[in-house]
């Protein structure tokens, strides 16, 4: 399979996703309070849904697919690997692929705006500010559950592993990349344990545009994995708190 690695004029898109977001999360917050648990279970599951099919597409190699083998959805063009491969042209498929991105994207940030609003209830303003900074949240809010927890080994087991997927998935999300750059590699391992690559690390060593690209193909590999499994143990957590709290 080829990769494309340019993300060149997504900004503005991404930017109008987060605007939707967060102006639904504010609306649900002010006047659907009391439905707030179950639109956030639901919000979670459509995710998994919409996003089930990015995750098979990246990261789930089977003989049986529910997309196309030659179909290749960051590109609208008919493509060729440096072997000759052909990759066929699908124009349906490509909007099909993006509309799930796009509404995969909209229902994870507006989760996740809920998630943060219910978990800051009845906390101090401190951890309510701190719940909302990036990556060290996460920490903090496996902590309140763990608190919460009590006696429940169960609901400690989620919340630990919990904590462990969803700092991997923000971590490769957004600092493995740049940190890529400045020579903190913790990618191309990965790569090496998938693909048995030694040969091909050696030649990625001495090229750096080779190996930023092998670093992205590699990310987009294992960034589906952990937003998938992070997202269903979001969704086992925010069950657990609602029927602890009924």
């Amino acid at each position: 399979m080829k990769f494309e690695t340019s993300n060149s004029g997504l900004i503005i898109p991404y930017l109008i996703i987060i605007g939707i977001s967060v102006l639904s999360a504010i609306y649900i917050l002010r006047h659907k309070k009391e439905k707030i648990n179950v639109i956030l279970c639901w919000s979670i599951g459509l995710f998994l849904i919409t996003y089930f099919p990015i995750l098979e597409y990246w990261s789930i190699w089977t003989s049986w697919s529910i997309w196309p083998s030659d179909f290749f959805p960051e590109s609208q063009s008919v493509l060729s690997d440096s072997n000759g491969y052909i990759f066929g042209e699908y124009p349906k498929l490509t909007i099909i692929y993006q509309a799930l991105i796009i509404l995969s994207e909209l229902l994870l940030i507006f989760s996740i705006i809920l998630f943060i609003s219910q978990i800051n209830k009845n906390l101090t303003v401190k951890n309510r500010i701190v719940n909302w900074v990036p990556f060290i949240n996460i920490f903090n809010i496996g902590q309140i559950l763990y608190k919460k927890s009590q006696f429940n080994l169960n609901f400690k087991i989620i919340t630990g592993i919990w904590i462990v997927f969803t700092s991997l998935w923000f971590y490769y999300r957004f600092l493995a990349g740049p940190l890529y750059l400045v020579k903190i590699d913790s990618i191309t391992f990965i790569g090496d344990i998938l693909f048995n690559s030694a040969e091909e690390s050696k030649l990625i060593e001495n090229n750096l545009d080779l190996g930023f690209t092998f670093a992205l193909d590699i990310l987009k590999i294992i960034i589906p994995v952990f937003t998938f499994i992070s997202g269903l143990l979001t969704l086992a957590l925010v069950k657990k708190t609602c029927a602890n709290n009924t």
